[in-house]
């Protein structure tokens, strides 16, 4: 499995804002009553949520102290999400008879293996939290706004009315997403702020090696079996012509 990469949350662009942008000033009134004025207030209502739990972000990550260690040494952001990505791929790669062959080893180190499978980069200065870059900045909607351009009047909102009514609600439906995106963002950022047994680098790094050794070790007996099963045949034939 190809290690996932994370970029920042980005709002999504806002289809009444689109509207706004395309419509006559003096029609808009007209044309939000036409799609429908719970439609377009509810959107408002989810954008302004989204707005605010990001403001929420912003403030408590300007505000954490990420934990820390007694005599421990600064380190860097990147090295940590670099060894967390790694663990991940090698947890990724894993069959399910493999990963059955590795609970004990995985139980003895929880913590270390938690902290890592579970956890998802830090933004560094960019003011969202991160996400995977093939959610960054998913649209609110799959509907192309100014392929309608022509049409977003008072007189003409009617002949594509129901496909903009259907772009509102998949905006919904995507904004709901993000909302429960940003709530999970929040609680991983309390979760970090608190102090715990935050693992170590150094303790990412030693368990990163025991981990990529467990899964070389776990592939070596079936190529180990095969061998020593030609071997035993070969060597009974040999018996055999003597």
């Amino acid at each position: 499995m190809a290690i996932v990469e994370w970029a920042s949350y980005k709002v999504p662009q806002s289809l009444w804002a689109l509207i706004e942008l395309y419509a006559p000033t003096v029609e808009l009134s007209e044309i939000k009553h036409i799609i429908g004025d719970d439609l377009i207030e509810q959107s408002g209502e989810l954008f302004g949520e989204v707005q605010m739990l990001l403001d929420i972000w912003e403030v408590e990550e300007q505000h954490s102290t990420p934990p820390t260690r007694r005599d421990a040494l600064p380190e860097s952001p990147y090295l940590r999400e670099q060894m967390i990505a790694q663990i991940q791929q090698f947890v990724g790669n894993l069959d399910a008879t493999k990963n059955r062959m590795l609970q004990g080893f995985l139980k003895d180190r929880k913590p270390v293996y938690d902290y890592a499978v579970g956890s998802q980069p830090v933004s560094a200065g960019s003011g969202t939290p991160s996400r995977p870059l093939s959610r960054s900045s998913t649209p609110s909607s799959s509907v192309d706004i100014t392929s309608y351009r022509e049409n977003i009047s008072a007189f003409k909102i009617d002949q594509i009315v129901g496909d903009i009514r259907a772009a509102f609600r998949e905006e919904h439906k995507v904004l709901g997403e993000d909302i429960d995106f940003l709530h999970s963002a929040l609680t991983e950022q309390h979760e970090r702020s608190t102090p715990s047994a935050e693992p170590s680098l150094g303790e990412l790094q030693v368990f990163a090696n025991e981990l990529e050794k467990k899964v070389l070790d776990l592939s070596q007996p079936v190529f180990t079996s095969i061998a020593e099963e030609f071997q035993a045949i070969t060597s009974g034939n040999r018996k055999k012509e003597t």
